[in-house]
């Protein structure tokens, strides 16, 4: 059987059923905390591309394609993340910092407010962007290095063993008298 190339279509297809698993397994409250893991849920999340992507090719994805579809999966899983940690749960946070900042000592205050809408503003989208990026290209890596290309039935040949020469031959019994 014959290995296929993906297409951009196929691509962007299996990139996207990863990065959005990855990106709202990451914004659940309680499910997301496997995130503190290294990641975890966006290294699935680019494994689960190069998984989905090989069942387009056939036969396994190579480093290369792996390497691509994950990290497109973690840049759609960053994207995804930060635009539901804005708008849904920034207002939500925001309130429950506001009551703890009030116990705070001004400079206090002022620091984690300044770091709080750095977060939730452009930095905040492109760190979180960048992080989930690099994290989903290990997974796609990971998925590589697990499901790679087989070589084709019959194509394959064992090496052959190196050839040996024949022992020499027992020494000759003396004549008998």
């Amino acid at each position: 059987m014959a290995r296929h190339s993906p297409t951009f279509g196929q691509v962007f297809f299996a990139a996207l059923i990863g990065g959005v698993s990855a990106g709202v397994l990451s914004f659940i409250p309680y499910v997301s905390a496997l995130n503190c893991v290294c990641c975890a849920w966006v290294i699935l999340g680019g494994m689960l591309t190069g998984f989905v992507l090989t069942r387009f090719t056939q036969n396994g994805v190579t480093m290369g394609e792996g390497i691509a579809a994950g990290g497109f999966s973690g840049v759609l899983a960053g994207v995804i993340y930060w635009t539901g940690l804005t708008l849904i749960a920034g207002p939500f946070v925001k309130a429950a910092f506001d009551k703890q900042l009030l116990q705070m000592p001004e400079q206090q205050r002022q620091i984690i407010q300044q770091v709080f809408a750095l977060m939730m503003g452009p930095a905040g989208a492109i760190f979180c962007t960048v992080i989930y990026g690099v994290m989903g290209l290990l997974g796609g890596l990971f998925a590589a290095l697990i499901w790679k290309p087989q070589p084709p039935v019959g194509y394959y040949q064992p090496p052959t063993p190196p050839q040996v020469p024949p022992p020499p031959p027992p020494p000759a019994a003396p004549p008998s008298a």
